[in-house]
């Protein structure tokens, strides 16, 4: 490995001593990594700015913990949110009546795009500045274009880059108007026209250029949307702040994903490089977490020190200043394939849709109520994914769970924050819109399963929910059994000192 040593001489002087006669050069550079990037992490926290919201955080990556919407209460039992069956039935169905939507997946997209006023001048200009956003009429069925998921309040050190042109956006839709400047951090936009550029594609979509901020009507629009728009486009591209600390991990990492070695000594250093780099805010929001999962084709750029000096064949591969990884290829690194590529699922998709990993790494997880699989299991799944990410609105979380599962039925979120929504009930409106479409079902359910099913969390309510679907339950009511004895045993959620019937194998 090219410098290798000479990198882990470079790391150690003012880092603790290492031993070379006790640790190995593997262990010495990864611990001597650990180090920089250890140093790295300061450096940069010290210099992020406060973290602040998006002004229209409908449907963007909102990257605070405080809001004024509805709350996060999932940790509450739904029996504890609200009084009765009745009170919960009707908020319920005010909440499917006022946010429920189709999902629609035979209307062809039609999306705006940033693309350069001249294409020939671009592709061979760096400093190519002109731009303009192209109408929806435009958007052609098959047509490539790059989406660019990322986090609003992006922090990456400009230290050594050079200064970035003055982009001017250009809207079609207001001829007379003059060009405005980007809307997304600059190095945001920045980068992926480079990574544009390096495939020879000439649309983007940004969220904050191409979804009209002001316009609620046009919120709404993408939000019902938002996952087609990385399904379909031919790159997603995940743009990283975490900078490589010394030139031989971007080297490891090159070689790695390239499938140019995948030796057991090298797969060590690739584990202790990730490491670090699962720690980037963008693993952090439920918005990229969303965009993950339903990406086709998942890209990440990740910045490379610019005084490094690399080898010409990296070089090929990087995108302006950021080294280009394709996501399916972290799949070779075992462990890291979950963190990377997608939330694994051993539930084979029904109908027509693919496996989570049949098609370029793809990430989604499709599944649908009507399947013979337990569809519950992947909301579960996505729930508890999502539970360890955070984002600025909670009601954003309602479609961004609806859209991750590939659900007939969505709620609007941006309908729904309002302190009087709970994130419980909406949830649990969204679950019961999907697989019991009548009303009078809604309500039949509920006042069965109010003495058991619903004395716990809506996460309990995704667990059993096969366990306590409507039919069994009054099935089980008929024959004199105890519903909460039994509901509770079967799903598992009681204190199992407690001496209770078995009733595992009870035939209905």
């Amino acid at each position: 490995m090219r410098g290798l040593h000479d990198d882990v001489a470079r790391l150690s002087q003012g880092a603790p001593a290492i031993s070379e006669i006790t640790i190995t050069p593997i262990r010495a550079f990864a611990e001597a990594f650990n180090s920089c990037r250890l140093r790295k992490t300061e450096d940069m926290d010290d210099a992020r700015e406060p973290e602040t919201p998006r002004p229209y955080p409908e449907v963007g990556h909102g990257d605070s913990l405080t809001q004024s919407g509805m709350q996060h209460d999932t940790h509450r039992p739904i029996a504890d949110i609200v009084s009765s069956p009745g009170a919960l039935h009707e908020t319920i169905e005010e909440i499917i009546d006022l946010a429920i939507a189709e999902n629609n997946e035979e209307k062809p997209l039609k999306l705006r795009f940033i693309t350069p006023s001249f294409v020939e001048a671009w592709i061979t200009d760096e400093n190519y500045c002109d731009f303009k956003i192209t109408s929806p009429e435009e958007h052609e069925p098959g047509m490539d274009f790059v989406s660019v998921s990322y986090c609003w309040n992006h922090t990456q050190s400009m230290a050594g880059l050079p200064m970035l042109p003055e982009y001017c956006i250009q809207d079609l839709a207001s001829p007379n108007s003059l060009g405005r400047p980007v809307s997304c951090p600059t190095l945001v936009f920045h980068r992926a026209v480079q990574f544009a550029r390096q495939h020879g594609c000439p649309y983007i979509w940004i969220d904050q250029e191409c979804i009209n901020q002001t316009n609620p009507a046009d919120i709404e629009k993408h939000l019902q949307i938002m996952h087609r728009v990385y399904k379909e486009s031919r790159w997603t591209v995940a743009l990283l702040s975490w900078t490589f600390p010394i030139v031989s991990a971007v080297e490891v990492i090159h070689d790695f994903t390239d499938g140019q070695d995948h030796e057991v000594d090298r797969t060590k250093l690739i584990f202790a490089i990730l490491q670090p780099l699962t720690n980037d805010r963008w693993f952090t929001r439920t918005w990229t977490h969303h965009e993950r999962l339903c990406a086709s084709s998942l890209h990440y750029l990740v910045p490379v020190d610019p005084t490094f000096t690399l080898p010409e064949y990296i070089k090929r591969r990087m995108a302006g200043n950021d080294l280009h990884v394709d996501a399916s290829n972290i799949s070779a690194t075992g462990g890291y394939r979950e963190k990377f590529t997608t939330s694994p699922s051993e539930i084979p998709a029904p109908g027509n849709f693919s496996s989570p990993f049949a098609e370029n790494g793809r990430t989604s997880m499709p599944m649908r109520p009507e399947s013979e699989h337990p569809w519950n299991l992947v909301l579960l799944q996505t729930f508890d994914a999502m539970d360890k990410c955070d984002n600025f609105l909670v009601a954003d979380r309602v479609s961004i769970l609806g859209n991750i599962c590939d659900l007939p039925r969505r709620l609007l979120s941006n309908r729904l924050n309002d302190p009087k929504y709970s994130y419980s009930i909406c949830l649990m409106a969204l679950f019961l819109a999907n697989c019991l479409p009548d009303p009078a079902e809604r309500l039949n359910y509920l006042q069965v399963a109010w003495g058991s099913t619903l004395q716990h969390t809506i996460r309990d309510v995704f667990k059993g929910w096969e366990l306590f679907e409507p039919s069994m339950i009054l099935k089980a009511k008929k024959k004199g059994w105890d519903i909460d004895d039994i509901s509770r045993r079967m799903s598992g959620l009681i204190d199992h000192n407690k001496d209770l019937p078995d009733v595992t194998g009870i035939e209905l």
